[in-house]
């Protein structure tokens, strides 16, 4: 398959090259008659309409610019003030059919192209390793804003800014935020994925070190010179096989700690001080980061930084050479079935699994697990918690985990390290103390029940089905959402369930069925799985201003949301979106959100939350739903379900 697209790509280049040479009329038709057949071949009915406004432009620019502009040659013609010569009109028309030829036949080759696979094998080089993994990384970057760009479009168009009834002037603030935003973040993503792109490519790679070592004396980390540091002067060693759990609470100091481990810290952002070596090696700021990828393994929560693959397969034969072991790793995780799916393609927790079942190939010492189980559905967790344990019993290696599901892990774990604002606070490796420690939550969440007796109809969503390039998302989905009622929505990962939210929401277009909608000038407010790639604003109040303004709230107004929404997040307004932590990000995200709405939809909201964080969470939805806002919440998250009002469970779809 490789061998055609590379075919075509060098066909569109020797043709449109030779097209240069042509200077007759005959030939000049011939060609584009020729181009006309080729694009035919391909039926690219989607883009016919842009493709003819580009041949007319081409066409008008060629004959005007030869036409009237030409040198005086032979016979001429008169045409109003111009003069028109018989030797400029040929070369016009020579011109106009070479070039949109060369048009036609490159929209044919991109009419081929399927998905940026496609493009991959179609630039990738044989024994060019190097070039085909920056030429990856690049696609991956160009595949990772794409979908910053649909978060941050649905983002807005939830807000409900950006339907038929928007003003041209709305519509154009709507791309400048949207432009802004991608300009801003475009380069603060690069580093992420050359991190994730630099600890792919190991598949033909073999461990260097013989025991797994980490010795660590004085480290502090900081990420802004003006910033408190995340860590200080922490001591902290770790010899020969050990399964470690990092326990604390957010921002204590735990993904620090792993980032420094794999080299993420310094080489991608953050600064050192003190000593620390990793297998055997004195890492340094000038250590690169493919240098520890082979013996580090380390995987984080947000899935869609670490792929680099553009399908299922590639990303998983990017960690090992043995197809065989590949599979099984895949079976192990239940994805086994969608090896030729693109990877952006794949819902939340389908990506969790696929990168789970890159871990289970690697031969990496030391193995860096931060929140990896939050975006898994219950079983999902027990597959990867019973292969973990064949892997660590199978190899050689260190094992540091974080994580905020710890009781999977207490089973496993030979040591629990504690760390208080930056500072280690326990050590032990007491069997009895890490269970103790890493014992199930049994605090129940507080959701209010029956706020409300007025239960006025606001949406619903009638057997609707919905598909995607002939793939059936949906199959038959049915819901209705009542003022202050309170609907969790469970089931196993790629369910549906994302994907039936953006069809309530409007996000989406709806192949079968009904959506319903009974309350006069009804809106909704969303919570992406990963807020990240839904802001917009470069700091928390560009952020927060981002629905006043679309909304055309006045200046009182906007002024007393600020300053009510100040007090509830109790971070600087002037602070970078880029520097705020998970938890902090997807509580503005909410505030920001909280602009009107009849409806909020948090999706997987307990992402990167610890047990103070979800009491917060708790609070919001309770003063949500005193002030007649209906919650639908999409989670795994059992303490969530436990507590809620209503809980659908979808299943094949369903």
């Amino acid at each position: 398959m490789t061998h055609i697209y590379k075919a075509r790509l060098l066909f569109v280049i020797f043709s449109t090259s030779a097209f240069v040479f042509i200077n007759t009329v005959h030939l000049s038709l011939l060609v584009f008659i020729f181009s006309l057949l080729v694009l035919y071949a391909y039926r690219p009915v989607a883009y016919y309409k842009l493709l003819l406004v580009i041949l007319f432009i081409n066409t008008i620019y060629m004959l005007i610019g030869n036409v009237l502009f030409s040198p005086i040659q032979g016979v001429t013609y008169h045409f109003m003030i111009f003069d028109i010569n018989q030797a400029g009109l040929e070369k016009g028309i020579i011109g106009a059919l070479k070039r949109n030829a060369m048009i036609l036949v490159s929209f044919a080759w991109l009419s081929s192209i399927r998905s940026l696979e496609d493009v991959y094998y179609s630039l990738c080089l044989n024994n060019f390793q190097t070039y085909n993994k920056y030429l990856l990384i690049f696609l991956r970057h160009v595949l990772n804003q794409e979908l910053r760009l649909q978060h941050q479009f649905y983002g807005l168009k939830i807000r409900g800014i950006a339907n038929k009834a928007s003003s041209y002037r709305m519509k154009m603030t709507q791309a400048g935020l949207l432009m802004k935003s991608l300009f801003y973040r475009f380069f603060s993503d690069i580093g992420p994925l050359t991190y994730a792109g630099e600890s792919h490519f190991t598949a033909h790679s073999s461990c260097d070190a013989m025991n797994p070592h980490i010795n660590i004396i004085g480290l502090t980390v900081r990420y802004d010179e003006l910033e408190i540091p995340a860590l200080r002067d922490l001591d902290f060693s770790a010899d020969g096989k050990s399964f470690i759990f990092l326990s604390g609470a957010n921002k204590s100091g735990k993904t620090s700690l792993m980032r420094v481990i794999s080299g993420y810290i310094p080489n991608v952002i953050g600064e050192i001080l003190g000593k620390v070596s990793i297998c055997g090696t004195l890492f340094t700021n000038n250590l690169e980061i493919n240098d520890l990828a082979v013996n580090v393994k380390y995987i984080f929560g947000d899935s869609d930084s670490f792929l680099i693959g553009l399908t299922v397969r590639q990303e998983i034969l990017l960690h090992t050479s043995d197809e065989q072991h590949a599979i099984q790793s895949l079976k192990i995780m239940k994805v086994d079935h969608l090896t030729g799916r693109l990877t952006s393609s794949l819902s939340g927790g389908e990506k969790a699994r696929l990168v789970l079942a890159s871990l289970l190939v690697s031969k990496a010492k030391i193995v860096l697990l931060d929140s990896v189980l939050s975006q898994l559905d219950a079983r999902g967790r027990e597959d990867f918690i019973d292969a973990l344990k064949i892997f660590y019993e199978r190899n050689d290696c260190i094992v540091i985990v974080s994580d905020h599901f710890p009781w999977y892990f207490k089973s496993i774990a030979t040591r629990c390290i504690q760390l208080d604002c930056g500072v280690l606070s326990k050590d032990t490796d007491d069997p009895n103390v890490i269970v103790s420690l890493l014992k199930e939550d049994q605090e129940k969440l507080h959701f209010d029940q029956e706020i409300t007796d007025e239960r006025k109809r606001l949406i619903e969503l009638k057997h609707v089905g919905i598909e995607f390039n002939d793939y059936e998302a949906i199959k038959d989905f049915s819901l209705v959402v009542h003022q202050s009622e309170l609907i969790v929505i469970t089931g196993r990962n790629g369910a549906g369930k994302t994907t039936a939210m953006y069809a309530l929401s409007g996000l989406l277009k709806i192949a079968r069925g009904e959506r319903i909608i009974h309350s006069q000038n009804f809106s909704v407010g969303y919570l992406f799985q990963n807020a990240n790639l839904q802001i917009v604003g470069a700091n928390v109040e560009e952020e927060l201003l981002v629905g006043p303004i679309l909304k055309k709230w006045s200046k009182t107004r906007t002024v007393s949301y600020l300053r009510d929404k100040y007090s509830e997040l109790n971070i600087n307004p002037k602070e970078s979106t880029l520097s705020l932590y998970p938890t902090d990000l997807s509580f503005l995200a909410i505030a920001a959100a909280d602009v009107g709405v009849d409806l909020l939809i948090f999706d997987e909201p307990s992402i990167y939350m610890d047990p103070a964080d979800l009491r917060r969470f708790c609070q919001i939805v309770n003063d949500f739903r005193r002030r007649g806002i209906a919650i639908l919440i999409v989670s795994h998250d059992k303490r969530i379900i436990a507590s809620a009002e209503k809980v659908i469970s979808m299943d094949r779809k369903r």
